[in-house]
Parts: structure tokens; sequence; C-alpha cells
């Protein structure tokens, strides 16, 4: 265990030249048959008060198998913010997989009233697969907000990462960019999963390749583009239908004024359904 889920527990990890925490190559699921490693309840990046920056070079990097990072009930969750110069989070390496990042705050303060971010909230780089970042139950949502980048995949990571109920940018503390896609759109199976996000009040909410599958997620007051496929340093190519090629077939106007956005490209990696308020 790194920090604990009681009052006291968590360690102030801060100013730190390196990694903050890093956990790497061994990979043993020892702690209740399930984790390699629990890191619960720190402040990594911030002033022992929680109201200013102290950064690391990035907050926690992982590159091995089976750790959770935070949970769903009180004071489980860290806060990893103020790493201005890299990113919160890092699962990077083609044996980073099995994570589980679940009720943290990642670019706030403590209290998630004020921005205190890093460069890219959470990223996942150099094969990092089949991680989990959120969840379906209660209390597993991330809140990323105040980043330049609130969630970035890299062009080189794995597939199967997922991506679920996590809140993306609040009022006052928006991201720059909510989710940043650099992917490749080649294969046939969706390389991002994930469903019940609410993208809001950042620059950009999704940017990138289309290479994605991000179902019933919400966006709303997101200052430029909700969806931004034409991005910097991102080409698509082929025809819509190819593979990876994004598809919108429907747009549908519901009786609370909100718009539905469905698209099936049938043989490709690329699926949109979402709600867009």
């Amino acid at each position: 265990y790194i920090g604990g889920n009681t009052p006291g527990a968590g360690n102030l990890v801060s100013g730190n030249a390196s990694a903050g925490i890093s956990v790497s190559q061994i990979s043993y699921q020892t702690i209740g048959g399930l984790y390699n490693a629990v890191i619960q309840g720190n402040v990594v990046g911030l002033n022992a008060n929680g109201d200013a920056a102290l950064h690391n070079s990035i907050g926690i990097g992982v590159s091995a198998a089976y750790n959770l990072i935070g949970g769903p009930a009180a004071n489980e969750g860290n806060v990893v913010s103020g790493n201005s110069t890299g990113s919160g989070i890092v699962l990077g390496n083609t044996t980073a997989f099995q994570n589980t990042i679940v009720g943290n705050y990642i670019g706030t303060n403590p209290l998630g009233s004020v921005a205190q971010g890093n460069s890219q909230g959470i990223e996942l780089r150099t094969g990092a697969h089949d991680n989990v970042i959120g969840g379906t139950l209660p209390g597993y949502g991330n809140t990323i907000a105040g980043n330049s980048t609130g969630i970035h995949f890299a062009s080189d990571a794995g597939s199967g990462n997922s991506l679920n109920n996590n809140v993306i940018g609040l009022s006052g503390q928006g991201n720059t960019i909510g989710v940043r896609d650099e992917l490749l759109p080649t294969g046939v199976v969706p390389v991002i999963g994930g469903a019940g996000n609410v993208i809001a009040f950042n620059q950009i909410g999704y940017q990138g390749s289309g290479a994605f599958f991000i179902s019933q997620a919400t966006y709303h007051d997101n200052v430029g583009l909700a969806i931004d496929t034409d991005a910097p340093g991102v080409t698509l190519t082929g025809t819509a239908g190819a593979a990876g090629m994004p598809i919108i077939d429907t747009v549908t106007l519901n009786a609370d004024g909100s718009l539905t956005i469905g698209g099936l490209a049938p043989f490709a990696g690329a699926f949109i359904s979402m709600g867009i308020t």
C-alpha cells in the first residue's frame, strides 16, 4: 500500500525531479488476490495546504500491471495535481495493463474547487493496454479538470483501454482539450471503449483521429468544438466506412432539447453514439 483510506494515512508526494510515485516491473496480484499495488489517499504535486503547486516531473508513473490508483469510497481517491511540466498519471509500456484508476481528483485542489492543472491529467503511451479509467458503479468516475489535456492517448498506446463515467472538465476549470486521441485508426476493434463520460467546459471536448469508441457521452459548454477530428498532427485517411473512419448518420432532437448523434462504421474501429447538450 502507498497511503491508505483512513484519515491521515495518505502521503504528501511533491517537489520531486522525477516521478513522485513509480510502480514498475513487479506485477503480482498479492493484495486481496487482485492488486499488485494500491495507491490511495495521497496528495501528489501540491503543497501541504493543497492550495499551490509543488510539482513532480510526473505525478504517478506505472509500467506494471494490476495496480489500483484511488477508490470509490471516502479518503480512497488521490489528488494528483500541479504537475505542470508533466503528466499527473502515466501508464506506459506494454507491461502496464489491467490497472484501475478510480475516484481521483486530477488537476484540481482536494475540494475540486480550484484548478491546479497538470500538463496532461492521464496519459497512456508505449503500448499500455486493457486499463480501466473510471467505472460503472457510484464513486468510480474520476474528476479530471484544469489540465492542458485531460486524457491523452498517445499514438503508440495499446488497445482495450476503457473510459467510463468520468467528469472531464468543470465549470471554471475546463481542460484545454478534454480527450486527445492520437491513435491511428487501423483496427477493426475499437481502441478506446467507454460510456457515460461528461465532457464539458473544455476549450475542445474531444480532439483526435476518430479511432475511438465513446458511447453515451454527454458534451456541453465546451468553448470550441465538442468533437474535433481535424486535429493538428492527425490525418484522417480513407473514405467513410473504411477502417477507422467515423460515420455520423443520424441526428435526433430529443424532447428535452438535447441532440443525440448516432453513427456506425460497420467494418471500422470507430463508432459514435453520444448525447450532446
